[in-house]
């Protein structure tokens, strides 16, 4: 559900108020070129590397990976993203 998400503050902020300590929070996003998000034609969010890991990281998310990898093919192209897993430590 979260590429069809762009501001993702409101998903981690709420994950991370339900979750209990220790706690796993594992998904995937497609890698904007830029900082941030964006919404290319296909209609799914892509989002930064470096944007993903510091909102999970403000709501609290310590990160246990964030691994590239090929999400989906497209069109016969490659669709870059990484697999993130977070855990809640407090």
């Amino acid at each position: 559900m979260l590429p069809y998400l762009g501001d993702l503050r409101p998903v981690f902020a709420a994950a991370s108020a339900a979750a209990a300590p220790g706690a796993v929070f594992a998904f995937t996003l497609e890698d904007a070129d830029g900082e941030g998000y964006e919404l290319p034609p296909t209609g799914r969010f892509r989002h930064a590397p470096a944007y993903a890991l510091a909102t999970a990281a403000d709501a609290g998310w310590a990160v246990v990976a964030a691994t590239a990898a090929v999400l989906r093919i497209n069109k016969g192209t490659n669709v870059n993203g990484h697999v993130y897993t977070f855990r809640r430590d407090d």
